[in-house]
């Protein structure tokens, strides 16, 4: 398959995943969940979804709503994309903006101490 497909199937299953657990999911475990980014295996078998998860103390709850959910998620993107074939979904926790978050703290309290701006232009 190629690339350019690839990436273009990988863009539509982002939308809709996220508008769909945003807008008609109600599982009450699900909250504050943002889709970042979707992988997709070349044969379509397989899709790769990484969820943000913030405001909410227990990720792994989440996560569990979503596992339980990504039957009902595959039979509606199957409704959706019109492919041969759907592919099996992953959900995997994006930990990339917590670590935004904590290595921004970091430099702010470096800078802080260095008596520089820091990423907020507060002088410390």
């Amino acid at each position: 398959m190629s690339q350019h497909r690839l990436k273009r199937v990988e863009r539509e299953i982002r939308r809709f995943v996220g508008e769909f657990i945003s807008r008609d999911l109600k599982d009450p475990r699900v909250k504050g969940v943002s889709v970042t980014k979707v992988e997709v295996s070349r044969d379509l078998r397989w899709a790769w979804i990484y969820v943000s998860i913030y405001g909410v103390p227990d990720p792994t709850e989440v996560m569990n709503g979503l596992d339980s959910a990504k039957n009902f998620i595959r039979k509606e993107l199957g409704k959706e994309l019109r492919l041969r074939i759907i592919p099996e979904i992953v959900f995997k926790e994006d930990k990339s903006i917590g670590y935004s978050f904590y290595i921004d703290e970091i430099l702010s309290r470096v800078a802080k101490k260095n008596g520089e701006k820091d990423s907020k232009g507060n002088k410390g």
